[in-house]
């Protein structure tokens, strides 16, 4: 009977610690799924995300269809390597748009990191870049665009690049950038607003009404980007609301 209550208290011994071992695992896998939640960026507003990258199926079917040939416009296609060859061009825009009179470097960074989180939202993908580089990214993007269109030598080519879904840029900061360069300082009344000179730019690819009417669009601030412009100016009028969450 000694020898059997001996050896019980032994296996309970054994099982005592068999139990901690399981308890430290579990420890262990609980403290990196805490971990793993921490480093999750919060969400965005669901009304906000309103460029995002289109179904992998559809990229299936053709790819060279929804990836941009000649110039990367905002994140999803940032740095790829066959666009590579227009980083130059992109810096000369700069250039040219900081030549401006009416406006400064350090006016276009404030404007820009002011609106940083807006526009980070606006892409349902989570942007890994750092802050400066994001910054930089989006001033040397939006003032190719501006530039491009001032200047009006954008081809074709180009035009359908700016189209593309996963190559947009939020509308506000580039309509925001325009009117800090063209309207807001200027006295000149005439200036067209950038709605219109996007209008003008695009209307021979993609506008079937060569003189497009900017009262078919209800307001600058419904547009989200170039590719939602079009939808709002083909839709039908009674389907130009803009529905919480839509693309």
């Amino acid at each position: 009977m000694e020898t059997l209550g001996t050896a019980g208290c032994g296996l309970e011994m054994e099982n005592s610690s068999s139990n901690h071992e399981i308890k430290d695992n579990y420890g262990e896998l609980e403290n990196s799924i805490r971990k793993m939640l921490t480093c999750l960026p919060p969400p965005s507003p669901l009304a906000e995300n309103c460029i995002c990258r289109v179904p992998r199926k559809l990229h299936q079917l053709n790819e060279v269809a929804y990836k941009p040939q000649m110039v990367s416009i905002g994140p999803l296609h940032h740095g790829e390597t066959h666009l590579k060859s227009t980083e130059e061009q992109n810096m000369r825009c700069l250039e040219a748009f900081l030549g401006c009179e009416t406006i400064n470097l350090e006016d276009c960074v404030k404007m820009i990191k002011n609106w940083e989180k807006r526009i980070r939202n606006c892409y349902a993908k989570s942007i890994k870049l750092s802050s400066d580089k994001f910054v930089k990214m989006i001033l040397l993007d939006n003032s190719f665009i501006i530039v491009a269109m001032v200047e009006s030598y954008l081809d074709n080519f180009l035009r359908l690049d700016l189209l593309l879904l996963e190559n947009q840029l939020p509308f506000f900061v580039l309509e925001g950038l325009f009117k800090l360069v063209f309207i807001s300082r200027s006295q000149n009344t005439d200036c067209c607003s950038f709605l219109e000179l996007l209008l003008l730019q695009f209307k021979k690819i993609c506008i079937r009404n060569h003189n497009p009417d900017l009262k078919q669009i209800t307001r600058s601030s419904d547009v989200r980007h170039f590719n939602d412009l079009l939808r709002i100016y083909h839709a039908p009028f009674s389907q130009r609301s803009m529905p919480t969450g839509s693309v």
